[in-house]
């Protein structure tokens, strides 16, 4: 956004809202909002004092390009959708709570086949993808889904069972055998991410010190 007082404002998905002098391009302020910016600022004035305001949050069209970008405030700050208004002699921004991941709960078992795993893949890449991606994002991160969602797998799909929370049903897509294959790959990825978070765990405990004998040197 540019102003008639020759100010340039921009922000920016790691949180940081830039001030330039338009006729020039030297930066004048920048402020850490704590949040990822996508959406324009803009100005306006009440009582002859201006502000900018900016809406602030990751999501839109960005949830279907894949998880969350490693440079973007979203991954350290939880991702509150918040409008920021900024004036001259502002305090300091609220930043909102720092981020944390929940950990991946033991999966249950399967017994599908690398075959049927592979199908499970491709029809998760096709149907399922452009919406939930396997790493954080505003959208479940389906790797870490809790039991009860397991057992109500094929009733959330077919049956719209959250249809409420904006997951529709795929039945007019997906049929019982796609659903059952993508819930095994999705298993299979949770395994994965809950061996990693294991050994990860345990890398992570103190190590046993070498073992001194209490022997009195006299």
């Amino acid at each position: 956004m540019s102003t008639a007082g020759n100010l340039v404002v921009q922000g920016r998905g790691d949180g940081e809202l830039w001030v330039y002098a338009a006729d020039s391009g030297k930066v004048l302020k920048t402020i850490q909002t704590g949040s990822h910016i996508m959406a324009a600022p803009m100005t306006y004035a009440v009582d002859g004092v201006q502000y900018v305001a900016v809406q602030v949050g990751y999501g839109g069209t960005g949830i279907g390009v894949g998880a969350i970008p490693p440079t973007s405030a979203a991954l350290k700050y939880e991702n509150v959708n918040r409008i920021i208004a900024f004036r001259l002699d502002g305090g300091d921004v609220p930043k909102p709570r720092a981020r944390k991941d929940k950990p991946f709960p033991q999966p249950p078992g399967s017994v599908a086949s690398p075959a049927e795993i592979q199908a499970g893949e491709t029809k998760f890449i096709e149907q399922c993808s452009r919406c939930h991606t396997l790493g954080p994002n505003i959208t479940p991160d389906l790797r870490k889904m809790p039991p009860e969602v397991h057992s109500t797998f094929k009733d959330i799909l077919l049956g719209g069972a959250f249809a409420p929370k904006g997951m529709e049903s795929f039945e007019d897509i997906l049929n019982d055998k796609d659903v059952e294959n993508i819930h095994a790959y999705l298993i299979e990825q949770s395994w994965q991410g809950y061996r990693q978070q294991k050994a990860s765990d345990a890398a992570d405990l103190p190590k046993a010190g070498p073992r001194v004998n209490n022997v009195d040197p006299r």
